[in-house]
């Protein structure tokens, strides 16, 4: 990041948060979403000042949102996918010629071929991995509805390129799960809407940190899941007292641990409240998920799964974090009211 990229952050992070203000100061409208954005403001603001992390990394999240929230979601899917496919091929180019140093990684412990993994220049071949699946999610919500199985093709393409790329588990499994919405029969997808099974969709990313209890006896799960209960366990020593959990602690940028699971970002850099945040518009999107389009109800629910062991949709400026927000706290997807 470093505090240039953050400047630049902040100065987007001012456009939805001038947009909402003005909204509300013309208006004059006090609703639950007033209500919540005065209440975040005042919180990172003035109650954690201590904890910058909240400010920087979630409140800019879900003011995006909220000021775009009557923006259609088709037009948003189309933006999010050209600007996205834009910038891969100006960073391909930029690699090609040299002026963006892309990392190469052994990939042995994940794969047995031993071939070599990249990391398109961020460092990481997750991230990577979580780009290509990005991409994919922006595809599907643009061409579901009007070339289905192109959208299918072009997925499944881009998911094949992206592992042997990267190796990024958590991608591979999140396309995997993304391909498989194509062949669930329209009465499958009512029967969970109207059982409400959604709501556990939650509890499944949250699983890391709430089998910490057990880690000594879950090793094997650890190993498999890249020591993310370990890293759950140590993340749990953070929180000094009550007031942190509740407000999150201040972590510094150089920090030797990874927090790969979404639930428990939200819990370090926003506390409880991040997470109450976004449950809170979880839930009330279930509760109208028969209004909802399938497939964006189906790429909502993957990404969310695909926390489970990257934080990519929970930080501000971070790969698909704003197309996630966007589309979860849309209103124009519960007005499209067709499934």
């Amino acid at each position: 990041m470093g505090l240039p990229v953050f400047i630049f952050l902040a100065l987007l992070f001012f456009i939805p948060f001038a947009l909402l203000v003005l909204e509300f100061v013309l208006n004059l409208k006090f609703s639950v979403g007033t209500f919540l954005f005065l209440t975040l403001i005042v919180f990172y603001l003035f109650i954690s000042p201590v904890n910058v992390n909240g400010f920087q990394f979630f409140l800019p999240l879900f003011c995006a949102g909220l000021a775009f929230r009557y923006v259609d979601y088709k037009y948003i899917s189309k933006a999010f996918l050209i600007t996205q496919m834009a910038c891969l091929t100006i960073r391909f180019y930029l690699i090609n010629i040299g002026l963006i140093v892309e990392k190469k990684f052994g990939a042995a412990w994940k794969v047995e071929d031993g071939r070599s993994v990249y990391d398109l220049g961020y460092g990481n071949a997750n991230s990577a991995g979580m780009i290509f699946f990005f991409l994919c999610c922006m595809i599907h919500c643009y061409w579901y509805n009007s070339k289905k199985w192109l959208s299918f093709v072009l997925i499944l393409f881009i998911s094949y390129f992206a592992y042997y790329y990267t190796v990024s588990r958590t991608a591979s499994f999140s396309c995997l799960l993304l391909l498989l919405t194509y062949f669930i029969p329209k009465k499958v997808y009512v029967l969970v809407a109207k059982k409400r099974i959604l709501l556990l969709v939650p509890l499944i990313v949250a699983l890391p940190l709430l089998l910490v209890p057990f880690s000594s006896n879950l090793v094997f799960l650890d190993k498999f899941l890249s020591n993310r209960i370990y890293y759950m366990l140590y993340m749990l020593t953070l929180f000094q007292d009550s007031f942190s959990l509740i407000t999150g602690v201040f972590i510094e940028e150089n920090n030797n641990f990874p927090i790969d699971n979404v639930f428990s970002y939200l819990l370090v850099y926003g506390g409880i409240m991040a997470v109450f945040i976004f449950y809170f518009f979880y839930v009330s999107i279930v509760w109208k998920s028969q209004k909802i389009p399938f497939y964006i109800l189906a790429v909502l629910m993957v990404i969310i799964l695909s926390g489970i062991g990257e934080s990519s949709w929970a930080v501000f400026g971070r790969l698909g974090s704003s197309f996630f927000w966007l589309i979860l706290l849309n209103k124009t997807i519960i007005l499209a009211n067709r499934c």
